[in-house]
């Protein structure tokens, strides 16, 4: 009777076999790589926004903005009403409550803070609340106004400006300044629901322009002269600013309130971080070289710190003590072309729009300092700007006339810079590269460089090479040389198999499979390490203690099952004793 498959016909199936395996394994690799280009190329697409949409034109407007949905905008006009255009189903807010004077002047800082001050010197702090409850299956969305804190009159008249700011705990700091440039700092205290006047500094004459960090840690204030100052709070201590030329004409601490963006007057735009500094007093004999500061003996300064405690922790004859941090610009952005009249924060990234009194808005992102986007919104200065609470838009203020705008910004941190060159971050002395992708906050600011994840992928492989190159070559000597015929047959297939499967493959069934498994069994993996090397030394000890007679009686291959038997019994007992050594 004729064979069903002849040794050609088995030879033919083979033949297609490893063809179809082979194009299989090069359509994984090639699908592999296409859904990471899929991944990785919008990161790279640059920002893009919609038409210009005229929302009021009309009245008399301070404040603008929109809702979280990007479905309501709301105006606050001088009559310290909150009006909602277009919106017929919702009612009005007051926020001046029985007071009859109108509005001067407001303000939105990070997270919807709202202040607003009247001609009477009244203060008026607060947010603006959406909610969107579900009845069945229609949404409706409410609005209401939830205030900061109680209304308080300050003293004096004129009143030009305001702006406030708060912490974690519920504390509102608020600055206000008249048309003759004089500063008023009141703060609320959220645990004792009260008031308190700070006296500003009397150097401080001429304000213009001011701006509280978030977390009431600084203050910043511009002169009439375009003078820049920043303030510890809330001993109001000068901090030094270095870096800043030209005039500043808009400040704004970004979220956190750890950078500060200082608008010039000429259309500079200048980012500043506060830089952490050490004294090093030098009481020994020997010259030291610190931060391109050369510091004789017996004499000290003030260097950034950038690890230089670790370093110099331990050199006799150094004396290390604190030191005023220091505001540093650390970025120029691309400039406009005409003087910066706001800036608004983004409310959960180191993002912010400038407006221009050309009626240009461009926006920005602080830690790689590009400019995203620039364009003409209005033919007048614009003198209020908001980003959306998600920042996929912006509404903004020209004369009487609310303009908004949606933007399409997913990925403002990936840049070539923020990849492959250092930056500087806040909280770092000198431009570093740093992976750190998340934090526990909307203030946390990503650092996305890739070097430390190259070279800890090369540390990774030459320590993993370390390990298995001796093995693999002490295993390939044992199959080739001293293994007997049946383990050749079998090992040898195995590996040329192996060999085809690509190594991507391999790492990416580990990754899915292997490692959540070594994870859940750590210490059982670690007491194999150390035991199973032990345990083949024993064995081969008391291998070698048997007699030679019943040794070569024995048949070939022996010893690997020997092995295979201590091997396997430690394995189980360290199974065994690992779980209660772990608990």
């Amino acid at each position: 009777m004729r064979p069903l498959l002849t040794e050609r016909r088995k030879d033919q199936l083979a033949t297609a076999l490893i063809r179809a395996g082979g194009l299989l394994v090069i359509l994984v690799v090639v699908g592999i790589v296409i859904n990471i280009g899929s991944e990785a190329v919008p990161l790279f697409q640059r920002a893009a926004q919609g038409p210009i949409e005229v929302v009021v034109n009309g009245g008399d407007p301070l404040l603008a903005g929109s809702d979280p949905r990007r479905e309501v905008v709301w105006v606050l006009d001088r009559t310290g009403t909150i009006r909602f255009p277009r919106m017929a189903d919702f009612e009005d807010l007051e926020i001046v409550g029985e007071s009859a004077s109108e509005l001067v002047a407001a303000d939105q800082e990070i997270h919807g803070l709202i202040s607003a001050i009247s001609e009477t010197g009244e203060v008026f702090i607060g947010r603006l609340r959406f909610r969107d409850p579900w009845d069945g299956e229609d949404r409706h969305t409410t609005a209401r106004w939830r205030p900061a804190a109680d209304s308080v009159v300050l003293e004096g008249s004129d009143w030009k400006g305001i702006t406030a700011n708060g912490d974690e705990d519920g504390n509102v700091l608020v600055a206000a300044w008249t048309e003759l440039g004089d500063l008023s700092l009141v703060s609320w205290d959220a645990e004792d629901e009260e008031w308190e006047q700070s006296v500003a500094p009397s150097r401080i004459h001429g304000v213009r322009g001011v701006a509280v960090a978030e977390g009431l840690g600084a203050l910043a204030v511009v002169s009439d002269n375009g003078s820049l100052e920043v303030f510890r709070w809330p001993a109001l201590n000068e901090a030094e600013t270095v870096g800043v030329e030209a005039p500043v004409s808009a400040v704004r601490f970004l979220i956190g309130g750890g950078t500060l963006v200082a608008a010039g007057a000429d259309g500079s735009i200048n980012l500043l971080i506060d830089l952490p500094r050490i004294k090093v007093d030098n009481k020994g004999d020997r010259h030291h070289k610190e931060a391109g500061v050369t510091n004789g003996p017996g004499e000290a300064a003030v260097v950034c710190d950038d690890e230089i405690g670790r370093r110099l922790s331990s050199r006799q004859g150094v004396s290390l003590s604190s030191a005023p941090s220091q505001w540093t610009v650390v970025r120029a952005a691309a400039p406009l072309s005409a003087p910066a009249t706001v800036v608004a924060p983004a409310s959960r990234r180191r993002g912010f729009a400038v407006g221009a009194e050309d009626g240009s808005v461009a926006l920005y992102y602080s830690t790689s300092g590009r400019r995203l986007l620039l364009d003409d919104w209005a033919d007048r200065p614009v003198t209020a700007l908001a980003l959306d609470p998600k920042s996929d838009g912006a509404v903004a203020i020209s004369k009487h006339t609310v303009l908004r705008r949606s933007i399409d910004n997913p990925h403002p941190e990936i840049s070539f810079r923020t990849l492959f060159l250092p930056v500087w971050y806040e909280g770092y002395a000198a431009r570093k590269w740093v992976w750190q992708s998340t934090g526990g906050s909307d203030a946390f600011e990503p650092k996305l460089s890739v070097w430390p994840l190259i070279f800890g992928t090369l540390k990774a492989t030459l320590y993993a090479m370390l390990f298995s190159l001796p093995l693999a070559l002490f295993a390939a000597v044992y199959v080739s040389q001293l293994a007997p015929p049946w383990i050749q047959a079998t090992v040898k297939p195995t590996l040329e198999l192996m060999a085809a499967v690509p190594s991507v493959l391999v790492g990416f069934l580990a990754a899915l499979w292997l490692a959540p498994r070594l994870e859940a069994a750590l210490l059982a993996v670690l007491l194999g390490a150390v035991a199973l090397p032990l345990s083949v030394v024993l064995a081969l000890a008391l291998w070698r203690l048997l007699p030679v007679a019943w040794r070569r009686r024995s048949p070939d291959g022996i010893e690997l099952l020997i092995l295979l038997a201590a091997g396997s019994a430690v394995a189980a007992l360290v199974a065994l004793v690992a779980a209660p050594i772990e608990t």
